[in-house]
């Protein structure tokens, strides 16, 4: 499109130099609508061309989703992939050993390196924010818990390190976080947990973990949230 506009230019101005105004005029104006062509997309929804900026469809009324979010949403879930494969190496060794302890929402867990404390959980038909969102399979709905954890070891915390957070069936079946459905979770939510850098000495940050589960499994008493180990009982 560059090299088009370009060569336009040269014929505007070599019909300057040669005195033809009326294709001059008509040089122009193909410039300028070439130029306006950069700027046009097409709908989504019904196909017609649209301006690059608009937020909704003049022709349908189809809001018109945007990439910078969708991007967030993306990073989120690649890392909670890498995440999900580590905690599976992790829980296999810390399953040797550790004492189990319940909590209730709202109380602290502390090991040797964090506090951590479950601040909601919630059930949810759908996560995510206006332009991405994600409902869960026919049947089944979302668990949405929200926590915090400071690093109270004296050492920066890796991604590796911190807390991984698990849903736990009345009948000890565990469920791992729903990846996509966290990372369109985390678009609406002001989380800020550091899941591309340490988590300095002192520090707390914001998390959450969404899980998938039937409803009819979800009525029933005894869920809780398994934290490497430790329980809290899961209340609505």
């Amino acid at each position: 499109m560059q090299n088009i506009v370009l060569a336009n230019s040269l014929e505007i101005y070599k019909s300057l130099l040669f005195g033809d105004s009326e294709k001059w005029v008509c040089l122009t104006h193909k410039n300028i609508l070439e130029d306006e062509m950069e700027k046009m997309i097409k709908c989504k929804a019904c196909d017609k061309e649209i301006a690059k900026s608009a937020k909704v469809c003049p022709h349908c009324g189809k809001k018109q989703k945007k990439k910078g979010v969708g991007l967030i949403a993306i990073v989120l879930i690649t890392i909670g992939v890498i995440w999900a494969i580590s905690d599976g190496a992790s829980a296999s060794g810390n399953s040797s050993g550790s004492s189990e302890t319940v909590y209730n929402i709202g109380e602290t867990i502390s090991t040797d390196k964090v506090e951590l404390t479950i601040t909601s959980a919630k059930k949810l038909n759908k996560v995510g924010s206006e332009y991405f969102e994600s409902t869960p399979s026919e049947g089944g709905i979302y668990v949405a818990v929200d926590y915090k954890y400071k690093n109270i070891s004296k050492e920066p915390l890796s991604m590796w390190d911190q807390p991984t957070v698990n849903l736990l069936s009345p009948e000890s079946t565990k469920y791992s976080q729903d990846i996509a459905a966290s990372g369109y979770y985390a678009t609406e939510k002001e989380l800020n947990e550091k899941v591309m850098s340490d988590l300095s000495p002192g520090l707390t940050v914001k998390s959450a973990a969404v899980f998938e589960v039937a409803k009819e499994e979800i009525t029933k008493e005894g869920w809780m949230i398994d934290i490497d180990g430790d329980k809290v009982v899961l209340k609505f």
